[in-house]
């Protein structure tokens, strides 16, 4: 990969040396969505750092972007969640959060213009409400861990889930199935 200097656009080497390398971007990216994807990497396990990492991404191709903004809205989702539940149990909770997401906000899958490359950037997919697989599930990831669940994401052949604890049991969420549980026989399905 070739690198610039900041201020010297026209010098780039192939491999920056060691010690001034956190000086130098490469050429081929925005250097916002750089310097926020760098800041991220150590903490790419973590829900915020997941998020920033994929918010980097959408500011590689997209103006404008706040990553502020969308921690605020993600925040306003778990909170408009939380706000319906009367009580502490865990199905409730689920059950409004899938309510609140994909009856109401209306998330669902893409599958009309699935290669449309907005499909892939958080913002986006935030205003449209339509994304791939793999960003829906982002959404519901970070929506239901600011709501006290544990998560991990869940990657089939040619499609994502989301596996999410509740109390003993682990549920399978198709966010861009519009929310729909999947058993484990038909998560193997769809490795067929």
């Amino acid at each position: 990969m070739a690198y610039r200097t900041p201020g010297h656009p026209f010098e780039a080497s192939r491999e920056p040396a060691a010690k001034d390398a956190a000086a130098r971007l490469p050429i081929c990216c925005r250097p916002q969505a750089f310097n926020l994807l760098a800041s991220q990497v150590h903490l790419i396990d973590s829900a915020d750092g997941l998020l920033h990492s994929a918010i980097a991404v959408a500011m590689h191709e997209m103006d404008n972007v706040n990553p502020a903004a969308i921690d605020k809205r993600l925040q306003h989702y778990a909170d408009a969640v939380r706000r319906r539940v009367r009580g502490s149990q865990p199905q409730a909770i689920l059950a409004h959060l899938h309510e609140f997401l994909f009856e109401e906000e209306q998330f669902i899958g893409n599958s009309a213009d699935y290669y449309k490359a907005e499909n892939s950037y958080l913002p986006q997919v935030l205003r449209s409400k339509l994304g791939l697989p793999l960003t829906l599930s982002l959404i519901y990831k970070t929506v239901a861990e600011r709501l006290g669940f544990r998560t991990w994401g869940v990657g089939l052949p040619g499609h994502f889930l989301v596996g999410v604890a509740c109390g003993e049991t682990t549920m399978l969420v198709d966010a861009f199935g519009g929310g729909r549980i999947l058993t484990p026989d038909e998560a193997h399905d769809c490795m067929r």
